[in-house]
């Protein structure tokens, strides 16, 4: 039987190994200068303060806390890092407001490209793993610089986010999530999703969209069940439960709708229970119709799922 001593120095070498394999794929800065034309600012604001709803994880509720905890987002801390507190961990989303001390000020084009599809900060951190670079990986190179343009121009916000950024973390997830957490590979060349093709671009805007997250059942999410729902979102409004999106004849929520424009009209009137009420209410609203189409093309593309969500729990209607 092996002692305790060579059990310990083992592990730390498989420490020290993954460690260093997580250092050696950290993926280069882009040399890569962004233009802040009218037409690049405005696409950038679309994606952030809409489709990407940047403002749900990185601007603070009235208590301090991330928006899909609150039903208000604060003003003037617009974009400038809010709290996550969850049973198991407490983190910090960053400041990404254009302050040179506390925010992305004195970051290059490149780094800011890189923090969003790749999971790298200014430093060659890591981002934890709320952030889903993920998923931003297949943003289009165009839509991307259109993001970095927009924070470019956003009023700079004096807030330094508490370091380290992860403040508390259970064991063993203090010793598993960041063993476990790579960045992704470089990304380059990514072209717009086709035009004309509406399930194509459904798809792009609900990856860039983050709604893969919310709606897969799972974490990681489980893409054998890609948009099934089931999710439990716990807030002030009790504990409700991600939609299963896929077009199942009986789980599924589209099955309640005859046709796209109903169910725009009804998301548009908020008729959907929080957090999603809320997302709609202050970014989705941005959408164009004929985005959220795409959306709903998509969609009813993909493989019916039977998946029973189920009831709310504590319920208090709003």
């Amino acid at each position: 039987m092996r002692s305790k001593k060579a059990s310990s120095f083992t592990a730390a070498c498989l420490i020290l190994a993954l460690v260093a394999v997580s250092c050696a794929t950290i993926p280069p800065v882009m040399d890569v200068k962004v233009e802040l034309t009218d037409e690049q600012i405005a696409r950038g604001k679309y994606l952030v303060e809409g489709v990407s709803a940047c403002g749900a994880c990185h601007t603070p509720g009235p208590q301090g806390g991330a928006f899909h905890f609150e039903a208000d987002l604060v003003a003037e801390k617009h974009l400038a890092g809010a709290k996550f507190e969850e049973d198991v961990f407490t983190v910090y989303s960053s400041n990404i407001t254009p302050d040179v001390e506390t925010g992305i000020g004195s970051w290059t084009d490149g780094e800011i490209i890189r923090a969003i599809r790749e999971g790298v900060d200014k430093d060659g951190k890591t981002l934890f793993v709320l952030m889903p670079y993920v998923d931003f990986k297949d943003m289009s190179d165009n839509d991307v610089k259109a993001v970095v343009a927009y924070l470019r121009t956003i009023p700079p916000v004096k807030n330094k986010v508490p370091e380290p950024t992860v403040q508390r973390i259970a064991f063993p997830l203090n010793i598993i999530i960041p063993l476990s957490t790579r960045p992704n590979p470089a990304v380059r060349d990514v072209p717009d999703p086709p035009a004309g093709d509406p399930v194509a671009r459904g798809k792009y805007l609900t990856t860039i969209g983050g709604c893969i997250g919310c709606h897969t059942p799972g974490q990681p999410p489980d893409m054998s069940k890609r948009m099934a729902g089931g999710n439990a979102f716990k807030g002030p409004w009790g504990t409700v439960y991600a939609a299963n999106l896929t077009p199942d004849p009986e789980t599924g929520v589209l099955k309640k709708y005859n046709n796209h424009e109903e169910i725009i009209e009804n998301f548009r009137a908020g008729a959907m229970k929080p957090p999603m009420r809320h997302l709609a209410s202050s970014f989705y609203k941005e959408m164009t119709d004929e985005d959220m189409r795409a959306i709903l093309s998509y969609l009813r593309s993909l493989p019916p799922i039977r998946n029973k969500v189920p009831e709310p729990e504590g319920y208090i209607e709003e």
